[in-house]
């Protein structure tokens, strides 16, 4: 269902890049695309954002810390849909793996996966008629654990850069969720609550299909496909940037970007804000119609097939540079 997102270089730094063959395709036909974050700011009209409970005196952790948590709860709640979270973390497992042998007893065990299944058995993707936060407040904080290490390992496969860990933390799961930043699981089973209680889990409640979730990493566009609706989740403490047209046009292009690089046939495409508890969904033929500009409208197999002959052209120049 889903395919390769990669396209030669990552798609979240293809939509950053306005010279990017992606951005050049949809800035020509899809010129309106900004008029999306219209829907965003109608949404996120009197909501209120749920901050963390400090950062700390640390710039290096204030840096590093919304990346984190936006991995952490990307992966969260993909296990709130699906048992199956995606192919990123489990290469930034396999190169630790094969960069420092022996040395993650963690995960040549098997300790780490066999939690993570346990955890999928306890919070029952399958069945949307439960809570998307377990009810035990301290085996909430263990899947928050989890999720936040998978975002870790997600980061890992992509970078190639092992993170700094002691000994001691790489022996078993316990000593992995020690080491997570301590504001980092209470803020965490907040926002995994707060998602419990509004839009993502009403769509999760629909799902009549089993969900399937993306191959790719966290934010790297699309990160569930829910009956027919294909979803991507965002964690920011500032929505100033989600109503400023020129500060959100790169998350407006990563989306789009990664509908039309996908294979599926969604009929919406939906952001979940997991700090302002907002869900905002595009019926995916309007937003076509809507952004298309003075071109006439093309529809989503039209645009699959220009984008990707457009990407195809190019790679044989990428051979020759």
């Amino acid at each position: 269902m889903w395919c390769d997102q990669g396209c030669g270089i990552g798609l979240a730094t293809q939509a950053g890049d306005p010279g990017s063959p992606l951005r050049r395709y949809l800035a020509t036909h899809l010129p309106n695309l900004p008029a999306m974050h219209g829907s965003l700011v109608r949404a996120l009209q009197g909501t209120t954002t749920l901050r963390p409970p400090g950062l700390g005196p640390s710039p290096m952790m204030r840096r590093g810390y919304p990346g984190d948590i936006a991995r952490a709860m990307n992966y969260r709640l993909r296990l709130a849909l699906a048992a199956d979270v995606g192919l990123a973390p489990a290469r930034g497992m396999a190169l630790l793996q094969r960069v420092m042998p022996g040395e993650w007893p963690v995960l040549t065990s098997g300790a780490f996966a066999l939690a993570l299944a346990r955890l999928a058995h306890e919070v029952r993707p399958h069945d949307p008629a439960t809570p998307v936060a377990l009810p035990d407040p301290e085996r909430e904080r263990e899947a928050c654990g989890l999720a936040w290490w998978l975002g870790v390992f997600d980061r890992v496969g992509r970078t190639g850069r092992p993170p700094m860990v002691p000994g001691s933390g790489r022996r078993c799961v316990e000593g992995l969720r020690d080491l997570i930043v301590p504001i980092g699981l209470d803020d965490m089973v907040g926002l995994v609550r707060a998602a419990g209680e509004g839009p993502f889990a009403r769509l999760r409640a629909r799902a009549a299909v089993p969900v399937l979730t993306s191959p790719g990493g966290a934010d790297e566009g699309l990160d569930a496909l829910v009956g027919d609706t294909l979803l991507a989740f965002h964690t920011t403490i500032d929505p100033a940037i989600l109503t400023t047209p020129r500060e959100v046009l790169p998350l407006l292009c990563r989306l789009v970007g990664a509908l039309l690089l996908d294979d599926a046939d969604p009929r919406h495409l939906a952001l979940y804000l997991t700090r302002q508890c907002v869900g905002v969904s595009w019926p995916i033929e309007r937003l076509f119609e809507i952004c298309a500009g003075p071109e006439p409208p093309r529809s989503l197999s039209e645009h699959r097939q220009a984008l990707t002959a457009t990407l195809a052209a190019l790679r044989p120049l990428e051979g020759t540079s």
